[in-house]
This record gives structure tokens, C-alpha cells and sequence, in this order.
């Protein structure tokens, strides 16, 4: 608790300091003839070469406000494109001051407005943009230094970029795509010095045509690179040694020009740090959504990707990524990447289970090995101005090869027993797309995918003795061995076309038609092996499932523009024909459905916007769930497939309202009910620790309710955040042929308080509440958590210094009664001399030596209290050579 007092003492200083040693510039912006000036830019520049450049924009009405130090010299330079700058210099006393400016007409449009004039920011309706120098002060080592300084951007510890609370979806540089628009790469690795510019383009469309015709979720960075940065090779090679035979080597190479692009990044070390992580996995595959969702999940890489918290890890890996444009029309890309990482993992286990209120405690130790190729191919060919034809080609081949030693402490004899997996995966993916317009009220697209996965797994089990559910028919044994192979066969087509008829500016009309059309097949077969190496089946644990699959469905949509409004409505036919064979006569189901979709936006104003949205979705879970065998799913678990499953359902509505400001208050708000009907759950029959898993369905429905709400103020050197989330979630399964509904609430607090100064110190602070109550039927768990997480760093002469510091309380209030404390200290110093090519970098990782956290899980079946053991204490001594 002291150390929870002490950081909160230094936050009230900081912020007392930082809020109040500042004062208010106010005014109206007016032409001559006294009418208002919109989006009119003001740019404060420091007389103090300590002091940092401020702007700000004048709204609607002409009014504008823009914060800078007490004491301080300032020159003021208020500019609009239709006028000419105007510029006064001003000392700032302790008072608020007012300052009315009238701005004369420009007569010479198209005069040439000097670079120190030019404005820090420009803001057109869907493209923001930056100029970098107005905001750096040449300290900055890479891209995600720079981003961190520009007004409503935000990068987080994983690379992920915001902008007002959106995610950006892509990142290009010179409007090329870098290596696959995941920001994560080109943050940590592109050198700060390079950039000139920073673009966000909201509502990103690689077919500029079909802007305003079709909403895209998707936002943009573009990163323009000075000019004398593009013709040459830049980057940095970073070596470094530590304690514990410690290492990493980490090139950086990259050259831009008008027609050929190339980079590369690469990643050796045995550090606790890793370059390609499951995030990445994730975007290389397109992003998460409701329909890959099982697929991705249920792949063989993710759970070793997803789990960062390993005692030793082994990271190789590469990428590059090449753009050749041979002519204005052609633009071939392609980038591949390789990984190969070995990993150990400790961890410990309590369960209670809800049947019987019996505990267990298990131990795991794993290695793990995992080899990874992608590798992407694209074709753009713009054949004329309104014609565009695009392909791509992309391929993975991934091993994983893991090795347990496992313990329950529920069996009374020895219960150690290991766990031998291989698992490999070969997929080929391929795309085509057409689009055409063949006048400003006639649009189409056509799209068509292909995909081929085949995947591999192979299981085997060893303990002196049985400890396996008595489901499966072991035959007595010295010891004993159980073996499962498995494999995957997966086929996917679709095809896509869709009109867009402009009817006038307010009205559109679209008509689309999707098929989808899966064959795929799954085998299984688990034996035990005798220690005299013959083979016995075990009868019934075997499948050979064939399953096609076919989704026809026409739509059509019809968009509404009515003043600030933006009406969409989508009538859907759908037609599913499910075949599955796996016995003698083959399984049908056929589901035709008619339903609406729509959506409500309500742009108050270019800052202001209200979005009310529903939509339906109707889908059959994996097909592997239709397995009729069984299936050995640990030591201790079967799982058996059900034939039966029939379509779920799936209606969400929600409410988003967000009002930004650059400066000032901002506030964004949303709330959301989903409803998830014919449910299909888990069926559980236990026997004590052992149970039979198998997947039903049900006349009712799982719901769901969640709101949050946040609140932003920023300044120039300082911003605050402070956020609520509720989530309730209504679930329904069966365990011993009887319902269950559990029910999980969760209450989370977050406050956020960061400094952006130049010359000062500056402190990031992460502050978490989350408080969990969950029930099911009977019983009750209540968990919370507080965190707190604190980052300082400073820039002194030729030094950085960065020093990271957080912890974790945690408290389990029922059955285990468990109370935590986890804390974890980083740091950075840097040092590179003004104009040197050379650097030096100490890091130091989990500097108080921690040695495992506590996480606690709650299932409709049991609570899973999970002691992990992290990374220990590292240090690391680099060397940067900058090319």
C-alpha cells in the first residue's frame, strides 16, 4: 500500500502543476464583413526554443481557444486557405486573455504559403493532416514517439493505433500498403527522422470510387517520408547482450522510391520481447468477425501465440515486404514472413468444481516449438479510371510441436502423466475483384475467395496408470499410452456481386447476391498403444465426417439522405442447405430465412455523431461439431458430436453517440443488447472430475447487455480520461441433465492521465477497477482487481530515459479466498550524441524479480484459479547503428 500511496502523491503534484500553470487565448474568428470563420487554424510558436508548438481550429461559429504557459512569449499565425495569415506576437501573463482577429481576403488564391507558416494541422471531411516538424522536437527514435505527440492519437504497449477513440485499420507509407496494414510493425520499426507528414483518411476505401456509396469501417495512416529519405536506404541494426546469456539482434532496412519499395525487419532474441505475437496472426488472416471467429480460435497456433506468459522464450523472425510499380496502372505487391520460436511455460491450477464442491489442483509444465511461413501475393490493375481489377494469393504453412508434464492432485495414486503434441497446417487462400463503374450513377463489384486448409494433429498421452475417464474402453496395461490422430479437410468458395445505383444525391439503391459454398472433411481415430506396441482401437472413438455446405443469399439495400441523416435499410433472403454424411443415411438440413437490417446516422456535425444500429445474422457452428464419435479432450474429458444442430440466431442492437473536440472535452458513449436464439451450448455429464461434453440446442436464448461510457479532456501538454463498462451476460448449458443459467457481471473503472512536454518530465498513468460478480444457480463468486500502471520518461541533452512501474491487486472473495499482489518495474536509458550515427540503449525487464501472477476464470462448470510464472529478471546492453 505504500507504494500505491506514493504514486498517487506524485500524480496530485504533477497535476496540480501541469493544470494550473497555464492560461486560456480566446476569441472570434471574422472576414471584413464580420461573418464567421470555420476551421479557421491557429498556431502558437514558441520565442523560447524550450517551448513547445500549440494550434488549435476555430469551430462553427467562429470561436476558437487555444491554452499556452503562463510567462511565456508566443507568436500567434491565424491562417485559412481563402485568407491571408495574419500574426501577432503575445506575452502571457496569469490571466485568461481575449483576442478577437478579423482576416482579410486572400485576392491570389493560388500564392505559395511559406513552410513556416504552414498549418500543423488540416482537417478536409475525411482526411486529417499532421505536419510532423510542428510537433517533434528531433529527440523522437521511431514512428510511435512521433504519433504519441500528434492531437488525438494514441499508440498503445502493443502498437496499436487510435485516433478519437477509433482504431486505425491500415497503415500505409507513400499510399502504399506496409507489409500486411497492421500498425504494429511499422510503429515500432519505421525511424522518427524519416517522417514528413502523417494522413488519417476516415472511411478508407482502396476503390476511391465507391467512397460515399459503400461505409467503410476502415481508417488509414499514410506516413509521407521527407524527400530526401526516399531515394536512399534508412533504418538501424540493434545488438544487444544481457545477464543470463541473454541476446538480440534487431535490423531494420528500408528504401522508397517512385517505383520499387523494399523492406525488411528482422527479430533474433532470447529476451522476453517477441516481434510477431497473435494480434498480427490475426490480421494477416483479416481481422476478427462473428464468421471466422470459430475458425480462427480453433486453430493450432493460437493458443500457443496468444499465451505471453512464458519463463524462457527462443524468437526468430522475419519479414519482408516489396512494392513494384512498373507503370501508373500496375501495382504489384507481395511480403513474407517467417517465425520460429520455442517457449516454456509453468503454471498451477485450483479448480472447484460446481458438482459435488469438488477441488482439484493441477501443475503443467510445457515446451513448445513453433515454424511459420506466410506469405502474400498482390495484383492491382487499374485499367482505366473507372475499371479495377485486383488478385491476391496468399499461403501458410505452420508446425507446432508441444511437450507437457502434467499433475492432478485429485487421483489418490500418482497422477503425473505427459502429453505429446504435433499438429501442422498447409493453407492456400486466393482472391479476385472487379470493380467497375460505368458512370457517376452506376456502380458495380464482383468479388470471389478461395481457400484450402488442411491440417494435421496428432496426440499422444503416457502415465504409469490409468488415469483416464472410464468412458474410454482402456484394456489393463503396465502403463499406458492413448493415442489420437486427426485430420482436416477444408474447402471454401464464395462469390460476391453487388450494384450500387445512385439514384440522385439522397437516394441509393443497392442490389447484392452472396454464395458460399463449403465441402469439408474431418477423420479422427484414438487407439492405445500396448507396451508391447500392438494397437487396439478403442470402438466408438472414431469419425469420418463429409459435410458440403451451401448460403445463397440476394440483397437489397436502400440508402436514405435526409439533411444530417443517413438512413440504411437491408432486406435479406437467405437460403441454408446443410449435408452431412457420416453414417449410412446421410443428415439434411435446409433453413430458409427473410429478415431486416438497419441503420440510423445522425451527423450533428463534422465533431458530433449518433449512430443507432440492428442487424441479424443466422449460422451453423463448426462442422466439426456434428462428429458423432467421440473424442478423447484431455485426461479427463469426451466429447461427442451431435448430428442434430440446427441454425442459431443472432439480432444486436446498439447506440453509439460521440462528441470530440481536439481540445476540450470529448465524450463517447455506447450501449448494446445482443440476443443469441436456438442457442447451441454444452451439454456436461459429470463424474467427479470426469465428464462427457456434447453440443445441444436449445429453445432459448443467451442475452447479453453492455454499456460504456468515456470521457476525454485534452489540453496541449496534458490529457485525462476517465471511462465506466457494465457488461451482463445471461448464459444458458446443461450439466447433468439439468439447466444452468449462469449469470456474469462485470464493473470496470479506468482512469487515464497523461503530460506532453518538452522540456519537463513526463508521466503516463494507467489506474484499473474491475469488480466481477458471477452466479450460477447456487453459487456465488465475487473477484476484483485494482492496477495501477505508471510511466515516466525524460529527455536530458543526449539521454531518454524511460522508467515503466505497475501492479496489481487482486482478491478472490469466494472459494478459494485468494488475495494477490503483483508488481513489475521496466526501464529504459538511451543515449545517442546530436548528429552520431551510433547509440546505446540498457534495458531492464521485470527489475523486482516477480515470479508468477494469479488470474481466476468462472465457467458455467467450475472456477479456475491459474497461478502463472512470467518472464524472470532481465538486462540487456545494446549498441543501435543507424544506416
Amino acid at each position: 500500500m505504500t507504494k500505491k500511496l506514493i504514486i498517487f502523491v506524485l500524480f496530485s503534484l504533477l497535476l496540480n502543476y501541469y493544470c494550473f500553470a497555464q492560461l486560456v487565448i480566446s476569441g472570434t474568428i471574422t472576414n471584413s464583413n464580420s461573418e464567421k470563420i470555420e476551421n479557421a487554424n491557429i498556431l502558437a510558436i514558441p520565442q523560447n526554443p524550450k517551448g513547445k508548438m500549440v494550434f488549435s481550429t476555430s469551430n462553427k461559429k467562429g470561436n476558437y481557444k487555444i491554452t499556452l504557459p503562463s510567462n511565456s512569449h508566443y507568436k500567434l499565425i491565424f491562417s485559412h486557405i481563402s485568407f491571408i495569415n495574419y500574426t501577432r506576437e503575445v506575452k502571457t501573463g496569469k490571466e485568461n486573455t481575449t483576442l478577437d482577429i478579423i482576416l482579410q481576403d486572400n485576392l491570389n488564391q493560388l500564392e505559395e504559403i511559406t513552410l513556416n507558416n504552414k498549418a500543423p494541422v488540416e482537417i478536409k471531411k475525411d482526411t486529417i493532416t499532421y505536419n510532423v516538424d510542428a510537433f517533434i522536437n528531433g529527440k523522437e527514435r521511431k514512428l510511435r514517439e512521433v504519433l504519441k505527440k500528434l492531437p488525438g492519437l494514441e499508440v498503445n504497449k502493443n502498437g496499436a493505433v487510435t485516433i478519437y477513440g477509433k482504431k486505425i485499420t491500415r497503415l500505409l507509407v507513400e499510399n502504399k500498403t506496409f507489409f500486411n496494414g497492421d500498425t504494429k510493425l511499422g510503429v515500432n520499426n519505421i525511424p522518427a527522422d524519416v517522417v514528413n507528414e502523417v494522413e488519417v483518411i476516415d472511411d478508407y476505401h482502396e476503390t476511391e470510387f465507391l467512397k460515399g456509396l459503400e461505409t467503410s469501417e476502415d481508417i488509414a495512416m499514410n506516413i509521407k517520408l521527407k524527400e530526401d529519405k526516399k531515394k536512399f536506404v534508412f533504418g538501424d541494426v540493434d545488438i544487444g547482450l544481457g545477464i543470463e546469456n541473454q541476446y538480440k539482434i534487431h535490423p531494420k532496412i528500408f528504401k522508397y522510391s517512385p517505383r520499387l519499395s523494399l523492406n525488411f525487419i528482422s527479430d533474433l532474441n532470447n529476451s522476453y520481447k517477441k516481434s510477431f505475437t497473435l494480434s498480427d496472426y490475426v490480421d494477416f488472416e483479416g481481422g476478427l468477425n462473428q464468421k471466422n471467429k470459430s475458425e480462427i480460435f480453433s486453430s493450432n497456433i493460437l493458443n500457443i501465440l496468444r499465451n505471453n506468459n512464458f519463463i524462457s522464450n527462443t524468437h526468430s523472425f522475419f519479414g519482408i515486404n516489396a512494392h513494384y510499380n512498373p507503370n501508373d496502372k500496375l501495382e504489384i505487391r507481395s511480403f513474407i514472413l517467417g517465425l520460429n520460436d520455442k517457449n516454456d511455460y509453468l503454471r498451477t491450477n485450483k479448480l472447484n468444481y460446481f458438482i459435488d464442491n469438488i477441488f482439484e489442483e493441477r501443475s503443467l509444465k510445457e515446451n513448445s516449438t513453433i515454424g511459420m511461413l506466410l506469405a502474400k501475393q498482390f495484383l492491382n490493375y487499374s485499367i482505366n479510371d473507372g475499371t479495377i481489377f485486383r488478385a491476391e494469393i496468399s499461403t501458410e504453412s505452420n508446425n507446432v510441436n508441444t511437450f507437457q508434464n502434467n499433475s492432478s492432485s485429485f487421483l489418490v495414486e500418482n497422477s503425473n502423466f505427459t502429453k505429446t503434441k504435433r499438429s501442422n497446417l498447409i493453407r492456400i487462400k486466393s482472391k479476385v475483384s472487379f470493380d467497375k463503374k460505368f458512370n457517376k450513377n452506376h456502380v458495380s463489384a464482383f468479388k470471389s475467395s478461395f481457400k484450402i486448409d488442411n491440417m494435421d494433429d496428432h496426440s499422444l498421452y503416457n502415465s504409469k496408470i490409468n488415469i483416464f475417464s472410464d468412458t474410454i474402453p482402456i484394456v489393463e496395461d503396465t502403463s499406458y499410452r492413448i493415442n489420437q490422430d486427426q485430420n482436416s479437410n477444408l474447402n471454401f468458395l464464395t462469390t460476391f456481386m453487388k450494384h450500387y445505383w445512385v439514384i440522385n444525391r439522397k437516394n441509393h439503391l443497392y442490389l447484392n447476391v452472396r454464395n458460399n459454398y463449403s465441402w469439408n472433411r474431418f477423420k479422427s481415430e484414438d487407439y492405445q498403444i500396448l507396451t508391447s506396441n500392438g494397437k487396439v482401437p478403442f470402438q466408438g472413438f472414431n469419425n469420418n465426417l463429409y459435410s458440403q455446405y451451401n448460403y445463397f443469399s440476394p440483397q437489397i439495400e436502400y440508402k436514405r439522405i435526409i439533411s444530417d441523416f443517413v438512413f440504411e435499410l437491408k432486406l435479406n433472403y437467405e437460403n441454408h442447405h446443410l449435408k452431412n454424411t457420416q453414417s449410412i443415411n446421410p443428415t439434411l438440413t435446409n433453413a430458409n430465412r427473410l429478415f431486416p437490417e438497419f441503420k440510423l446516422t445522425w451527423d450533428i456535425n463534422e465533431k458530433k455523431e449518433v449512430v443507432f444500429n440492428y442487424t441479424n445474422d443466422y449460422y451453423f457452428p463448426n462442422f466439426s461439431r456434428y462428429a458423432e464419435g467421440n473424442l478423447i479432450n484431455g485426461f479427463n474429458t469426451v466429447f461427442i458430436g451431435n448430428q442434430n444442430l440446427r441454425l442459431e440466431q443472432n439480432e444486436a442492437i446498439s447506440l453509439f453517440y460521440s462528441s470530440i473536440k481536439t481540445y476540450g472535452l470529448s465524450f463517447y458513449s455506447s450501449i448494446r443488447y445482443n440476443k443469441r436464439s436456438n442457442i447451441i451450448t454444452n451439454s456436461f455429464l459429470f463424474s467427479e472430475i470426469y465428464s462427457i461434453v456434447s453440443p445441444t440446442q436449445l429453445d432459448v436464448a443467451n442475452q447479453s447487455f453492455s454499456s460504456r461510457f468515456k470521457l476525454t479532456y485534452n489540453k496541449p501538454f496534458w490529457n485525462i480520461k476517465y471511462g465506466i463498462r457494465y457488461n451482463h451476460t445471461s448464459l444458458n448449458n446443461v450439466i447433468n441433465n439439468s439447466r444452468v443459467s449462469p449469470k456474469l457481471n462485470t464493473f470496470s473503472n479506468d482512469l487515464e492521465f497523461k503530460t506532453k512536454y518538452e522540456s519537463y518530465p513526463n508521466i503516463e498513468l494507467n489506474a484499473n477497477y474491475t469488480f466481477n460478480f458471477n452466479e450460477n444457480n447456487n453459487i456465488e463468486n465475487r473477484q476484483q482487481s485494482f492496477s495501477i500502471d505508471t510511466n515516466v520518461n525524460y529527455n536530458y541533452k543526449d539521454w531518454k530515459f524511460d522508467i515503466n512501474y505497475g501492479f496489481t491487486l487482486f482478491k478472490n472473495k469466494a472459494n478459494f479466498n485468494t488475495n494477490s499482489f503483483f508488481d513489475l518495474l521496466n526501464t529504459t536509458i538511451f543515449y545517442n550524441k546530436e548528429d552520431s550515427p551510433w547509440s546505446f540503449e540498457v534495458d531492464g525487464y521485470n527489475l523486482t524479480n516477480n515470479n508468477s501472477r494469479l488470474f481466476s476464470y468462472f465457467s458455467s462448470t467450475n472456477i479456475d484459479e491459474k497461478q502463472i510464472f512470467v518472464f524472470p529478471r532481465t538486462i540487456l546492453f545494446s549498441i543501435i547503428y543507424k544506416l
